[in-house]
């Protein structure tokens, strides 16, 4: 059974066909830029293609219980969405698939969700994820960028990968416990997430690249693996008071200074006027190139590793 709101007609239906039948797929952009279509439900559709309903702005209501495959750009700009389900089952929200929905409030991700991609959710200013993902394993590049409501619980033992800047200016994001079985540190990751309060990182990781925790209201006292940092990587981080960097062993090699030569940049502590003391060790306890790197209120000690 199906029904489908058009120009402020509402259609009924058993059954979705098209050239060979009946059928369980909506095919690409079939819906592209029909501004006359304002609710859609559809209980036989297993397989939404790529932009089946892009740039429909004035699609409220998008109802696919038994939706296995959902394609890239699906639902891209539709700007009035406000209610939407899913299945369960759905393991992938593809790239750019609801990029752009800005009335997009509070909803239900499927709980098997495993993967979301990149831009998916971008700019998705109203966006709530109001259950919990804890098979969420994969989060695309700026995936929730600019998603200035959001608030996200997932299970951090199985994320494995966030992608540049995937959340961005999500200045309502709360996390606490840094995913321990991130592979990969990436530049601007949770940059602006003021209420994300990490106080620890994994020794694996050796570099903070720049912008990574921009803004954020990360806690870390000793960074102690951390080799190189990045332009802005802990910039604006106004909860860092004290702040030890390397160990015995793992001296600290790089800080990206104010304005490198050559290279607009705010150096790695840009704007850190609450961190006061700050030890960094060093080969042979020698002092990096480039101090305070904008801690302007640090006084700076060297050890040597």
């Amino acid at each position: 059974m199906g029904r489908i709101v058009l120009s402020g007609v509402e259609f009924k239906f058993e059954k979705v066909n098209d050239e060979l039948g009946e059928t369980g797929v909506l095919k690409q952009n079939i819906f592209l830029n029909n501004n006359g279509l304002t609710e859609v439900e559809m209980d036989t559709i297993t397989i939404i293609e790529n932009g089946a309903f892009k740039n429909c702005s004035n699609l409220t209501k998008a109802l696919f219980p038994k939706i296995m495959i959902l394609g890239e750009e699906a639902f891209y700009y539709c700007s009035s969405l406000t209610n939407i389900t899913l299945n369960n089952s759905l393991t992938e929200i593809k790239n750019k698939s609801f990029q752009r929905c800005g009335s997009l409030g509070s909803i239900n991700l499927p709980s098997n969700l495993e993967k979301i991609g990149d831009f998916a959710f971008e700019y998705d200013t109203k966006l709530i994820i109001g259950n919990t993902l804890n098979n969420l394993k994969e989060i695309g590049i700026a995936a929730f960028q600019n998603c200035t409501s959001l608030n996200i619980n997932f299970g951090v033992e199985k994320i494995t990968k966030i992608g540049e800047y995937a959340f961005y200016g999500c200045v309502n994001l709360q996390l606490s416990i840094f995913p321990p079985n991130l592979k990969t540190l990436e530049q601007g990751q949770f940059y602006g997430c003021v209420l994300c309060t990490f106080n620890f990182l994994p020794n694996k990781f050796t570099e903070l690249p720049r912008q990574i925790f921009y803004g954020t209201g990360v806690t870390f006292k000793n960074l102690p693996f951390i080799k190189r940092l990045g332009d802005n990587c802990l910039g604006n981080c106004k909860n860092l008071t004290t702040l030890t960097l390397g160990s015995k062993g793992n001296p600290v090699e790089y800080i990206t200074p104010y304005n490198l030569t050559g290279v607009v940049t705010f150096g790695s502590l840009y704007n850190c006027t609450n961190l006061t003391k700050l030890t960094i060790y060093t080969t042979g306890g020698q002092a990096l190139a480039g101090a305070p790197w904008g801690a302007t209120n640090a006084a700076i000690t060297y050890l040597p590793a």
